[in-house]
């Protein structure tokens, strides 16, 4: 791994914009990713590609890009997934404002200079903006981001309106996603670095979760930009991370630290309201999403695997007391929480199985049972 010295990180280059992209066997896509952000017309940056142990051309294609522009540069690192490959382009950054991308995403040519302009505002110290998602089988997006649920327009958002939107996210935590992705969104080089606010590495899942109420603890205002700044693809390389099985099964549940990690930063805020309570309910609410996810990914090789993981999670003694506090709306699953308050995990794992191939819309001729 080639990283740069220690006195050239200590340096920060004033109103440069660091974007990093971990790459992990990407060919198809790096390329459109590299170009759109040296579209930029927002000139001043840099671009930061970790190649996440590719065993595909993704390492050459940046290489070749870094060869013809000074501003791009490739570090090359053994494959532990993308929070580590994004704290390798942290520590490597030199930039004062720092922008996170994904390999198979895409920028808009005024995303820098539409968040700069937010984040130099008095007082604010991250700007998101909006965003359209896709699919591999198209380049136009056409799915609108669901911010729309919340914000119909550009507005800077004060503590009480930060806060007013996380109880909303703890309600629906798969409704309210403002604070759920790090790319996106234009971050502060000197928050991360001088509070030490790198990604969890141990985490499969929700890392972005951790890493962005730890960041909002050191936020004055927050600014959307109700813009369509970027084309999110939901087929990630990384397969979304939560929704692949990682090595380790047990760190497919990465949002109990995140919610920790939200807990702190209610507690100091000094939101004492209901706070149990909230977070409790998203602790129920983020196990039946990923127990659906696992039965979704289910098959004949790693059946054992799941169900057992299912039983260690139904045996979790804060799940089975957030029971009390979880409040499913119409259109949620009944029988997942009963099943789950009553430990059934065989019954629990067929009805995930199940539930996880009609939201997601698999084909069981594809799947391997």
């Amino acid at each position: 791994m080639n990283l740069p010295n220690n006195k050239k990180n200590k340096f920060i280059k004033k109103n440069t914009i660091s974007v990093i992209i971990p790459v992990f066997n990407d060919e198809k896509r790096i390329a459109r990713c590299i170009q759109s952000v040296k579209n930029q017309k927002y000139i001043n940056l840099e671009l930061i590609i970790i190649d996440d142990g590719s065993d595909d051309t993704s390492a050459q294609i940046a290489d070749f890009y870094a060869s013809t522009d000074g501003r791009i540069k490739v570090i090359k690192s053994k494959n532990r997934g993308p929070a580590a490959a994004r704290n390798i382009g942290i520590r490597s950054s030199i930039g004062e404002f720092i922008f996170f991308l994904d390999s198979d995403d895409y920028l808009k040519k005024n995303t820098l200079e539409y968040l700069l302009d937010k984040i130099k505002i008095p007082n604010v110290d991250l700007s998101i903006g909006d965003f359209l998602i896709s699919n591999d089988s198209i380049n136009d997006a056409k799915i609108k981001s669901k911010h729309t649920l919340k914000f119909s327009r550009t507005v800077t958002l004060n503590k009480s309106i930060i806060n007013d939107y996380i109880s909303l996210y703890l309600r629906r935590p798969n409704k309210y996603p403002l604070f759920s992705y790090s790319w996106g969104r234009l971050f502060k080089a000197s928050i991360i670095k001088e509070h030490k606010l790198f990604f969890n590495e141990k985490l499969w899942t929700f890392e972005d979760v951790d890493f962005n109420f730890r960041y909002l603890a050191w936020v004055n205002k927050v600014s959307f930009v109700k813009k369509n700044i970027m084309n999110h693809t939901i087929n990630n390389i990384y397969l979304s991370a939560s929704m692949r099985l990682p090595k380790d099964p047990g760190r497919f549940f990465g949002f109990k630290q995140a919610l920790n990690s939200l807990g702190i930063y209610l507690d100091k805020m000094k939101i004492n309201q209901n706070i149990k309570h909230n977070i409790s309910h998203a602790y129920v609410c983020y196990t039946i999403i990923q127990l659906i996810r696992l039965g979704f990914q289910s098959n004949r090789s790693n059946n054992k695997v799941i169900l057992n993981l299912i039983r260690d999670c139904i045996s979790d003694k804060m799940l089975q007391n957030s029971l009390h506090h979880y409040a499913p709306l119409s259109e949620d699953s009944k029988i997942i929480p009963f099943l789950i308050k009553i430990r059934q995990p065989l019954l629990l794992f067929y009805a995930c199985k199940i539930r996880g191939r009609l939201r997601y819309k698999v084909n069981n001729s594809q799947q391997k049972t």
